[in-house]
């Protein structure tokens, strides 16, 4: 179906959970992509979204399935790279395809990606005499080895619920930068913090502000507070933390013009 009713069947499923969504619609806002939109006026520190835990995509969902669970236990990368786990859950969520609980989150999630993984190789030059040129290539090195060493763990047959067939470069690729885009760290119950994706939440798009964003341990959920008074129709923003651009290039794949934490 077309983006529209993709968001729709993402609405109805967030509903249905409880996440009240009257006050904003997803819009495609320029070069930011789909943001979220006022549909009436908004107060700054008015109480916007809620995201409950259990709507989030987080690394111990995969404990829940056998063999991913062994993988998880026994994989050293695995072990090692919680980025990494988190995207092998995203990858076996999205080939469980309408089986999966997340579904109608994964299929609003764009299906290509600015980040340096889908540069062509003239992108990569452009970038010669950059300080990030580095950075990119040895990330792009970095994901090829570990899809390479995911491949063969997988090709012995270790996790039945992944076919070798459908792990390919693309699919892992797609993943991956799903979590390089979208992750966030959240607390958890023990007192450590966990990765985690945050479904409607991380619709928002990035401006320089202040950061309004709070986790209610009590409630198990992520909140956000409006950073700015947002009259109907303009767009819902908040702020992202303060990274400079060549970490915003390399995860989120955009650069922020105005980055007051820009680094040179």
């Amino acid at each position: 179906g077309s983006s529209g009713d993709r968001w729709d069947v993402f609405e109805e499923w967030i509903n249905k959970f409880g996440v009240d969504t009257t006050a904003f619609r997803a819009e495609m806002c320029g070069d930011q992509g789909v943001g979220l939109v006022a549909e009436r006026d908004i107060r700054q520190g008015e109480k916007l979204i809620h995201v409950p835990r259990h709507l989030m995509i987080t690394a111990d969902i995969a404990l829940r399935n056998a063999d991913m669970a062994h993988l998880f236990q026994t994989d050293v990368l695995l072990r090692r790279i919680e980025s990494l786990a988190l995207s092998m859950c995203v990858l076996r969520e999205r080939l469980l395809g309408s089986w999966s609980k997340f579904a109608p989150y994964l299929d609003i999630i764009p299906q290509e990606f600015s980040t340096p993984l889908w540069f062509s190789p003239d992108e990569v030059v452009t970038l010669k005499g950059s300080p990030v040129l580095d950075k990119v290539t040895s990330r792009i090195r970095g994901h090829a080895r570990q899809y390479c060493h995911l491949y063969n763990v997988i090709k012995s047959g270790a996790v039945p619920s992944i076919p070798p067939t459908q792990f390919t470069f693309e699919l892992f690729r797609w993943a991956v930068s799903v979590v390089m885009t979208r992750q966030n760290m959240i607390p958890t119950s023990t007192g450590g913090e966990s990765l985690a994706l945050i479904p409607l939440w991380d619709m928002i798009n990035h401006s320089q502000g202040e950061y309004t964003t709070q986790y209610d341990l009590a409630r198990d959920q992520v909140e956000f507070f409006a950073m700015t008074n947002t009259p109907r129709d303009k767009q819902i923003l908040m702020f992202y933390g303060p990274r400079p651009n060549s970490e915003l290039l390399l995860h989120a794949g955009f650069v922020h013009r105005g980055n007051l934490h820009d680094s040179v």
